[in-house]
């Protein structure tokens, strides 16, 4: 998990899942379905991304966003050490 640049879970259905929780703990930007069991670690949205169960659209703009996120990131890291 650690090699990891980013989690997508797309699910219909989930009690909580760990791999939300251990991503999270890891500090991997978590792209999930808004359902339920996920909503409930995360209410407002401030750690997970959120998508529209189902709709690809709403997946795809989901990770586009956190891809975007993540190398503003970069840029910013790489001009406060330049």
């Amino acid at each position: 998990m650690q090699a990891c640049r980013g989690l997508v879970l797309p699910s219909y259905m989930e009690g909580m899942p760990r791999v939300v929780l251990e991503a999270m703990d890891l500090g991997v930007p978590v792209v999930a379905s808004s359902i339920p069991g996920i909503r409930a670690i995360d209410p407002k949205g401030l750690s997970i991304r959120f998508h529209n169960p189902g709709d690809q659209s709403s997946l795809a703009e989901s990770i586009l966003a956190v891809l975007q996120r993540m190398a503003t990131w970069r840029i910013a890291l790489h001009v406060g050490n330049g």
